[in-house]
């Protein structure tokens, strides 16, 4: 049997794909075009009767951001139950892809799916509060931050793409775009840097302890804030990485191959 055949349950099941987040990609699609110079618009579910079956988001909130450029953003915070209506919020680049889209839905789904039954949403995750919260989005959208207090921006860097949480969005990411999955690329490059050794060697001490102490100033992160000192952060953090590294790149890989049989067998 080919792969495209068999049941889309099945295939989520098996390696995580959700075909039930993403029917709502081409409604979102259309709106961004039509709603470049509309600030803060609305899709009332309800009235995609169809999409809101199979995933039932009764309002989607997005922002169109040109600086997002092809990518995209959940916002976990606002996203939720409003008055017993569900609501979810969205951030797009003008240029946004199917695959941004779906990576968005798919961490907008996961939540869904835990709030509905009454549980506690990724952001009460212990990655979710110790990683993503506080000053977490303001320091990775910085290019100038991320830019002067390497290597602590690229070893964040690595802890975000090697995240649970993160690897069950990345998982449609390679899905949807197989033959490139830059992500693996990028997955391998962080794996690479993230090696205290390398790291010691290439930045003098007092280097180090300058952008450490500045950092600590001006970002507030939990999974920084615990440690006292740079030195036992890069050793955590280039283990953390290169351990969930090579789950995150197991899984990836696998979705790679499926994603690539499946196109070369008709799929979409």
């Amino acid at each position: 049997m080919k792969l495209f055949e068999i049941a889309e349950e099945a295939l989520d099941e098996l390696q995580g794909i959700s075909f039930d987040a993403r029917v709502w990609t081409p409604v979102i699609r259309t709106d961004i075009r039509i709603s470049k110079n509309t600030p803060n618009p609305v899709i009332d579910g309800k009235t995609h009767p169809s999409e809101y079956k199979v995933f039932p988001i009764d309002y989607i909130h997005f922002d169109v951001k040109p600086e997002y450029g092809t990518g995209a953003g959940y916002d976990e915070n606002k996203s939720g139950y409003e008055n017993d209506e569900y609501h979810i919020y969205l951030a797009f680049g003008t240029g946004a892809t199917d695959s941004a889209i779906n990576h968005e839905l798919k961490h907008a789904f996961e939540d869904f799916k835990k709030i509905s039954k009454g549980r506690p949403s990724a952001k009460y995750s212990k990655e979710g509060i110790n990683l993503f919260s506080g000053d977490f989005e303001k320091f990775m959208l910085s290019h100038s931050s991320r830019e002067y207090f390497a290597p602590i921006s690229t070893i964040m860097e690595g802890l975000y793409y090697t995240s649970k949480l993160e690897r069950s969005a990345f998982s449609d990411t390679v899905y949807d775009e197989p033959i490139y999955a830059d992500v693996i690329k990028t997955i391998i490059i962080l794996m690479e840097y993230c090696n205290e050794s390398y790291i010691f060697y290439k930045y003098k001490p007092e280097v180090l302890e300058e952008k450490w102490v500045k950092y600590k100033e001006n970002f507030h992160i939990p999974v920084t804030d615990k440690f006292g000192n740079y030195k036992d952060f890069i050793k955590w953090g280039c283990d953390e990485v290169n351990y969930k590294g090579n789950i995150t790149l197991k899984k990836l890989r696998k979705i790679q191959y499926m994603g690539q049989q499946h196109k070369k067998e008709g799929g979409n």
